[in-house]
Order: C-alpha cells, then structure tokens, then sequence
C-alpha cells in the first residue's frame, strides 16, 4: 500500500475518533511591543541548512505553524493564494508580503514525517493535486514546552492567546505548559516591515481572511519608507 496513501487513511480516521479540541482562539490579538525582532533568528531549512531569517527584512510576514495531515492543512491553498497575490506586489522586495511556515508535530501528531517526506506529503496527500508550496517550509521545529524554539518564543512572548487560555491540560503533550502557549496547527503571527509581531489569530482563522491587515501592513510600510528615504536624503 502507497505510505502516503496509509498515512492520509489514519489521519483521516484520527480526525474522527479524537476529540476536536475547542482551541478555537477565534479571531484576533493584538501583539505587546518588546526587545528584538523576527530577524535576529536562525532556523534550519528542511534540509538542515542554516535559514537566517534576515531573509524577510522589510516585509510583511505571516508566520505559521503547519501540519500535513491535519484537516485544517486545506489552508495551506489559502497561504498559496495570499503569496501568489501580495507577494508580487512593491516588486517582491521592501513592504511585499511573504510567508514562514514552520511544521511541527506537536499537536495531534499530524507532522509525523522527517523533513524530506514533508514536501511529498504535501504533493501527493494533503492538499494534494500536485501541490507545490510558493513560501519557504523550514525544518520540523517544537513550538511549545521544554524544547520550544527560540524564535516562538520570541513570538509568544510578544503575543497572547486571543482567548487567555490554550486546551484543557489532560490533552496537552508537552512539558512547561504557558498560558501563551500555541493551541494547535494553523496559529498565525502577522509581523510588520520592521520585523514586530503586530497580531495573533486562532488556527480557524483561514488565512485569506487577513488579507486586509496584510494590506494595511503594507500600505503602512510604503508610507514609512517613503517618510525615512525623503529625510534621509533632506539638507
């Protein structure tokens, strides 16, 4: 039997006899201002190279915590279009948008894979049809507990839950248990130009909703970069 085919089979029928946790964080949460940005982080790529995220200076981001298997992965299509459309706009450079997804397998087990299955998996299973990603998918990462990494924690230490709370704590499988925490797969973080978190939203939100915050992001950033260039270059 095709493994992928296996692996869709029993994530299909985990969505059924597990209980759907009520970690709908809903709408949205704004960020708290703080010390650092997205940029001072290094993660690894999905075949363990060094990634710094430098790379996405001067855009507006939306960072995300993906799952192959999981029945919300029909947002990845959402994450597609958003790219598709935004990115292409201010030349695909200063105040153009991009997207960080970050796979983790920390919620329902839905990311069981290594990093080279991750693609494929995408490809042939879930969305599926030949589905090709336009946005960088790092390395699988742990995005709460003992082994969290840095860069989410620099996220959640700027962003609450939209809620206040996350899951009840007998369905948690990590250690050191937030109350910022990530609730489960599909939480997004839109961060500015300047590499800020700005917002927080639940994994129900499907992502082309955010599509007017992105462009308020961007139109903000052209505005201020335009303000920056004019001084700079004033007698």
């Amino acid at each position: 039997m095709n493994i992928y085919f296996l692996v869709f089979l029993i994530s299909s029928v985990s969505c059924l006899i597990l209980e759907t946790p009520e970690f709908d964080e809903a709408e949205a949460k704004d960020c708290t201002s703080g010390a650092g940005t997205f940029y001072n982080f290094t993660v690894l790529g999905l075949n363990l190279e060094q990634k710094p995220l430098e790379a996405y200076k001067g855009k507006i981001v939306l960072v995300v915590n993906v799952a192959t298997f999981w029945k919300y992965s029909n947002q990845y299509q959402g994450l597609y279009d958003l790219k598709d459309d935004l990115g292409k706009r201010n030349n695909g450079g200063t105040c153009s948008f991009d997207i960080a997804a970050f796979p983790s397998n920390q919620f329902g087990a839905f990311e069981p894979g290594v990093n080279s299955e991750i693609l494929n998996g995408l490809k042939h299973v879930r969305p599926g049809n030949g589905f090709v990603p336009n946005f960088e998918i790092f390395g699988k990462i742990n995005v709460n507990g003992i082994s969290e990494h840095p860069v989410y924690r620099f996220l959640k230490n700027h962003c609450p839950a939209p809620k206040g709370f996350i899951a009840n704590q007998f369905t948690l499988g990590w250690q050191m248990v937030r109350n910022d925490d990530i609730s489960w797969n599909f939480v997004k973080f839109l961060l500015n130009h300047e590499g800020k978190p700005v917002s927080r939203y639940g994994p129900t939100v499907y992502p082309t909703r955010l599509r007017n915050h992105i462009e308020t992001l961007m139109a903000k950033c052209v505005t201020e970069t335009a303000k920056s260039t004019r001084s700079f270059i004033s007698p």
